[in-house]
């Protein structure tokens, strides 16, 4: 029993010294990197659904900027494929603009996002790449029927 009591402040230390150790580190981040965390999504949609266009499936909604800040568009990917915008004559949009507090209305026979192939999938995941930090992130769904 002697040879217990003995042991045992430096079994106390080993046990004990990690949590000690642990408890004593600090959450501040000393290093030189930042990372911005914006608390809501720059961007809503309103009426995102997916149908057939005079070319394809399109995606039309209206897209709202709710920042204090011009946002552009610069890429949008898809769960069915690649996704491009393009005008109301088809051609190919390299990016779009949308103003603050502002929308872009997505239509059919306007500016829209378009698939690159045929789905027949009931829905489409789309992440439209930002010139800021985030991706904005949604789901275009099939009206029923179609």
């Amino acid at each position: 029993m002697k040879h217990c009591a003995r042991f045992l402040p430096a079994v106390l230390v080993i046990l004990v010294a990690p949590v000690a150790i642990v408890g004593c580190s600090s959450d501040d981040d000393a290093s030189s990197t930042t990372e911005v965390v914006v608390a809501g999504a720059p961007l809503s949609i309103t009426g995102p659904s997916l149908g057939e266009g005079p070319d394809g499936d399109v995606i039309v909604g209206t897209v709202a900027n709710v920042t204090d800040r011009t946002i552009e568009v610069t890429s949008a990917q898809g769960s069915a494929g690649e996704i491009e915008f393009r005008s109301a004559d088809g051609s190919l949009l390299a990016s779009i603009k949308i103003e603050p507090d502002s929308d872009l209305q997505l239509a059919v026979d306007g500016v829209h996002l378009a698939l690159l192939e045929e789905t027949d999938a009931d829905s489409v995941d789309v992440v439209l790449g930002l010139d800021i930090q985030d991706d904005f992130l949604f789901t275009a769904d099939r009206p029923a029927g179609e």
